[in-house]
């Protein structure tokens, strides 16, 4: 299944702008459609959710801050 950004961080809980700040840093760039736009496979899906698991757990984030 692919994903779109909106679907993203909706089911991950974090803003668009907290994906775009993690895309190339802590989580690998998804790969692009034709048009240009991000697609997120299952994959990346589950690497930016232990992303987010691995930030809060390390760092005491409470879930709230990261939207």
């Amino acid at each position: 299944m692919q994903y779109k950004m909106n679907e993203i961080v909706e089911i991950v809980g974090i803003t668009r702008k907290t994906l775009k700040n993690w895309l190339g840093r802590h989580v690998p760039e998804p790969k692009r459609a034709q048009n240009g736009y991000r697609v997120f496979s299952e994959d990346d899906l589950r690497q930016i959710m232990a992303y987010k698991q691995k930030l809060v757990a390390t760092t005491n984030y409470h879930l709230g801050a990261l939207k």
